[in-house]
């Protein structure tokens, strides 16, 4: 009798054990991609099925750092207007730098501060000519995140637009110069982020003889996923010579 006392529990001891491998694996098998055998209607090309851990939220994107704020403009100096007496065209204004760069590309930074930017200057003018530039730029930051649907997998990046402002033409205006965006941070897992920045053509949001230059910007985020998920992000806005800005969505 005890003989068959002890085969009866080592046999329910080893289903209990067999039974718990099999929720295991089940378990593992919910948590892992599941790739199939090779389809032959498909040209003999490997299936892969992706579990819904692989889907992502929609992304959310927020401005976390606007330091922008309005400063008054300078007194007219008389300085030459609309080109007369051979003189810059101060009302006139024209962007000589870039119009479009690439900020990240496949989820690297790429973007140069030094060399992909964007101004808005009296036409004509030398750079030298200006002055009175703030020696701090204004900054807006925004940050885009995107996680997976249980909470994991996060994309966190912090995008950084900023300029120089107040530059004056003989004592009149309000220039703007080196206008960038700029990106770090980290992309989840399956993830594919590139960013690009567009600037349009300046205008002058102020007068003839007093100019504010308004620099429009619009940030396009792109992301895709191997569950084939395609989110587009885009903001777009307005940088000032007078040092007022503003970004939000398009």
């Amino acid at each position: 009798m005890k003989t068959i006392g002890r085969n009866l529990m080592s046999a329910n001891q080893k289903k209990s054990t067999i039974d718990k491998e099999k929720e295991e694996k089940k378990h593992m098998s919910d948590e892992v991609e599941i790739v199939q055998a090779p389809d032959e209607q498909n040209g003999g090309q490997v299936q892969t099925q992706t579990t819904d851990q692989d889907s992502l939220k929609d992304p959310v994107i927020e401005v976390v750092v606007d330091n922008t704020g309005e400063i008054g403009q300078p007194t007219d100096s008389g300085a030459t207007i609309s080109g007369e007496g051979g003189g810059s065209a101060v009302g006139d204004i024209v962007n000589v730098a870039k119009f479009a760069w690439e900020v990240m590309k496949d989820n690297v930074p790429v973007a140069n501060q030094a060399t992909d930017n964007a101004n808005a200057l009296p036409s004509g003018a030398n750079f030298t000519d200006l002055s009175g530039w703030n020696s701090d730029p204004r900054v807006m930051k925004l940050h885009y995140h995107c996680e997976n649907v249980l909470g994991f997998n996060t994309t966190d990046i912090d995008l950084t637009c900023e300029w120089y402002f107040n530059g004056q033409y003989n004592g009149v205006g309000q220039y703007i110069n080196a206008a960038t965006v700029l990106a770090s941070g980290d992309v989840s897992v399956g993830s594919t982020i590139n960013i690009k920045a567009s600037i349009s053509n300046p205008m002058n949001m102020g007068t003839p003889s007093n100019p504010v230059a308004g620099l429009p910007v619009r940030i396009t985020i792109e992301q895709t996923t191997k569950a084939m998920q395609n989110f587009t992000t885009v903001y777009s806005g307005l940088l000032k010579g007078n040092g007022g800005g503003v970004l939000k969505p398009a």
